[in-house]
């Protein structure tokens, strides 16, 4: 179950969380967030989103600026916030024939970062979408700095974080309007030539597309154990399938198994699925079990209302082939239906297995997976599983 983090509440679209980070004072929503990376106009899943991540990528400043006023009313019409990407102002780069920062090409430090910062920040307080300090009460929740610093020249240099992304990192948090707003980076499954580097935001996250849901899992949890204690971690997992954009990859990730580690560690405040949609893959949108699932996860995180289920198999004396499986529910809201995998359907489900007599001396390595979909009042789901083994 999740552990409580409530220190102290504030007002706005979530209760936020006061902590102190690094000397700074950030905001953190205490029923952890929600929503899809690169997914514009977030009109379509609303619902069960409370965040948007949208991809800001015109070198430009004046056109960045424009692309993010667009997607901040979009996102305030829908009542959801925004990790809001401002490497355009941040750093310089090589742009390609429609005026993006090139894909792996390196970011220096732009020498007119603070400046142009702010500019973008008066222009945010203006148009009503940023409340100095005040992230609770702004449409922009947090700043992300860089995503995959380490593919962009920011691999860390002697030991320490690279110059350039401590820099930036300092724009940000040096700011007089914005020192209150958590950092953001994302860093390549190849996160350790930026290891010191990953360790200067608030927030962080990893990706590993072509990892196994397991594999990512692992990978995730190394990346999370390398954190300094007061960051956080987001889960950003593959959210997508086939054409040009996500062939190499193989399948998505498991969000039952994804929902579950967002769920039991506290290190962890949301799950970031890239992606909602994209011309060139099917996205969640395009997959209607994926869709489902993480709509019915997603509402669970917005509306802090989590289903915890635990399950517990034991064999039934004298037999050593029959097996009792108990299933515990909590949260959400009440009036749990349950649907086992043999079809059962209450808290007790009796299950069997063929099982050599443990006199037999033959041994047995045979065993079966438990599982139990718990669906709350709400039609809201979490599955529950265990494993009855042979004595």
């Amino acid at each position: 179950m999740r552990s409580s983090m409530s220190l102290k509440f504030c007002s706005g679209i979530f209760a936020l969380i006061c902590l102190v980070f690094s000397g700074s004072v950030y905001a953190q929503p205490s029923q952890g967030i929600f929503g899809y990376w690169a997914n514009l106009n977030p009109a379509d899943n609303d619902d069960h989103t409370n965040v948007t991540v949208p991809f800001i990528g015109h070198a430009d400043e004046a056109t960045a600026t424009t692309d993010i006023l667009q997607e901040l009313s979009a996102a305030s019409s829908q009542g959801v916030q925004v990790i809001l990407f401002v490497k355009p102002f941040l750093f310089e780069s090589p742009v390609d024939s429609n005026g993006f920062m090139k894909q792996n090409s390196s970011y220096t430090l732009d020498p007119n970062a603070t400046s142009q910062f702010n500019s973008l920040v008066q222009t945010l307080k203006s148009n009503g979408y940023l409340v100095p300090n005040d992230p609770s009460s702004s449409t922009v929740l947090a700043f992300g700095i860089v995503d995959e610093p380490e593919l962009h020249g920011l691999k860390d240099q002697g030991g320490s974080a690279h110059p350039a992304l401590q820099s930036a990192i300092n724009v940000v948090q040096n700011h007089p309007d914005t020192s209150s707003f958590p950092t953001y980076i994302n860093v390549h499954h190849n996160w350790g030539d930026a290891a010191k580097g990953v360790r200067l935001s608030d927030w962080a996250s990893t990706t590993d597309y072509w990892a196994s849901t397991s594999g990512y899992i692992s990978h995730f949890l190394n990346f999370t154990n390398h954190l300094l204690s007061g960051q956080k971690a987001i889960l950003l997992p593959q959210a997508s399938y086939g054409g040009s954009l996500m062939n190499q990859y193989g399948p998505w990730h498991d969000p039952d198994q994804i929902f579950d580690r967002f769920a039991d560690d506290s290190r962890i405040i949301g799950i970031i699925p890239f992606l909602w949609s994209h011309a060139d893959t099917d996205g969640v949108t395009d997959i209607p079990s994926l869709k489902t699932a993480w709509t019915n996860y997603g509402k669970q995180i917005k509306l802090d209302s989590i289903v915890d289920v635990s399950v517990n198999c034991y064999d039934v004396p004298p037999s050593w082939e029959n097996f009792e499986c108990y299933v515990n529910a909590s949260g959400g809201t009440g009036g749990y239906s349950y649907d086992w995998s043999n079809g059962e359907t209450g808290t007790l489900a009796e299950y069997s297995l063929q099982c050599p007599h443990p006199q037999s001396g033959t041994g047995s390595d045979v065993s079966e997976q438990v599982e139990v979909i718990v669906t709350d009042n709400s039609g809201r789901y979490r599955i529950g599983t265990d494993v009855i083994q042979c004595p």
